[in-house]
């Protein structure tokens, strides 16, 4: 079998330091992440403590001009104490630096906590009323939501244990990877969706390269379509496209374009994987009739096995919550690990689809 094509020379002219693929640029982490996380799981380890199935916590992200608020909502059956509810969340709490104060609004109490002087979380505990007749039938929403695992293409071992999983994940595989194309016929035969995991430049480059097929802001709109033209004949299979880094790349909506057109020409959607919150790829892929989403959360932007469990926990509540969620993971061991442990409870309480059922 012949070579790949190797990526056009108009967009390397710069050239990247020779060195094994790197995982996802992800977002840098601020002290102020973790904090949050800290909040979020002492809430919902009090709210466990005050008698609360977790099952019964609706988990939201509400905009907010500040920015994001993550709000949990418990509605209370005739009799339930919110006052015992209310202790233990402020038991679970103590020691954390947060500021918090308690209001209350018809029969329900609402929390507010603060993070560097703005609010960040809100729970909203609402005691119900005795019921004059039946009690109305219980939420039935569905918890829907999308796991897509990345930079799948250059080991053969995580992508047989992925595989193993009982789960519906989405592989996500990098162009021109040694194991890409034996990874996708293998997922395509297992029913799992594949996506062609595009490599742009991130802002540290060229310390960190995006590796072969990558698009580079230098380079003009010809040489941008031909590249991606190449990187996605590599991947017939593919059913749409994600970035690989691109944390500069996707801020620059004049080189997006050229890259847009060419994914649309061939019919797929786009995943934002928003490696910057100044990503212009969601934007730029509707103005050109591209389905579209974004991505809600990283799994693994912490490699810990229990840090990433925290993470699916997070997904869980979020998509019990009303809240499709599109999480981005990466085929490291931990990674796997976690997924293993929660195989069951997500096959229980989300229901995990392709990506491409989640689009906006």
């Amino acid at each position: 079998m012949a070579p790949p094509p190797a990526p056009a020379k108009a967009v390397t002219q710069r050239a990247a330091p020779k060195a094994s693929i790197a995982f996802e640029e992800a977002p840098r982490r601020q002290g102020g992440d973790r904090a949050a996380e800290r909040l979020t799981d002492a809430m919902l380890a009090g709210l466990a403590r005050g008698g609360l199935d977790p099952a019964r916590v609706g988990l939201s992200m509400a905009g907010e001009p500040w920015g994001q608020v993550a709000q949990m909502k418990v509605e209370l059956a005739p009799g339930e104490d919110a006052g015992k509810i209310r202790s233990a969340v402020e038991s679970a709490l103590a020691g954390l630096s947060a500021p918090r104060r308690w209001r209350q609004r018809g029969r329900a109490w609402i929390m507010e906590l603060s993070l560097a002087g703005r609010p960040s979380h809100r729970l909203i505990i609402t005691a119900q009323a005795a019921p004059d007749g039946p009690a109305p039938p219980p939420d039935r929403r569905e918890a829907l939501a999308a796991i897509v695992i990345d930079d799948m293409g250059y080991l053969l071992g995580p992508a047989k244990e992925l595989l193993e999983l009982d789960l519906d994940l989405t592989f996500s595989i990098l162009p021109f990877s040694p194991h890409g194309r034996q990874v996708a016929r293998m997922a395509k035969a297992r029913g799992r969706q594949v996506l062609l995991h595009l490599p742009m430049e991130p802002k540290s480059f060229p310390r960190l390269s995006p590796g072969p097929g990558a698009l580079l802001v230098e380079a003009d709109e010809q040489a941008l379509a031909r590249q991606t033209a190449a990187d996605l004949d590599f991947l017939p299979e593919a059913v749409g496209v994600n970035n690989h880094m691109g944390s500069r790349f996707t801020e620059d909506a004049t080189a997006l374009r050229p890259v847009m057109t060419q994914i649309g020409r061939r019919g797929l959607f786009f995943v934002d994987s928003l490696t910057s919150p100044r990503s212009a790829a969601y934007d730029v892929a509707g103005q050109l009739g591209l389905r579209r989403a974004r991505r809600d959360m990283f799994l693994d932007h912490e490699v810990d096995e229990q840090a990433i469990r925290r993470q699916i926990e997070g997904l869980i509540h979020l998509a019990r919550g009303g809240h499709p969620v599109i999480a981005i993971g990466h085929p490291h061991q931990a990674t796997i690990k976690a997924l293993r442990h929660y195989q069951e409870r997500l096959r229980q309480e989300v229901r995990l689809r392709p990506v491409s059922e989640l689009l906006d």
